[in-house]
């Protein structure tokens, strides 16, 4: 996920929202995220099977409400 494909999904596409996941045990992945914007909506235990184990998914996600404030303040 790209700052490019979030203005394609509530530009282009007309979203209302757009999520995103990463594994609880990446932290990196959930930084990048913050910095495009997306916010931290929740924690699913054992969401999703990995090599035989169960891993924890972190959730991220923005609204078209929340995008077209950044953009209005950015110009």
């Amino acid at each position: 996920m790209c700052i490019r494909d979030r203005d394609y999904g509530f530009g282009q596409l007309l979203l209302n929202k757009i999520t995103s996941s990463h594994f609880a045990g990446n932290p990196s992945s959930g930084r990048v995220l913050s910095k495009i914007g997306m916010k931290n909506e929740g924690f699913l235990k054992k969401h999703v099977c990995k090599h035989d184990r169960f891993e924890d998914l972190v959730v991220y996600g923005i609204l078209r409400k929340e995008w077209k404030e950044e953009n209005n303040s950015r110009g």
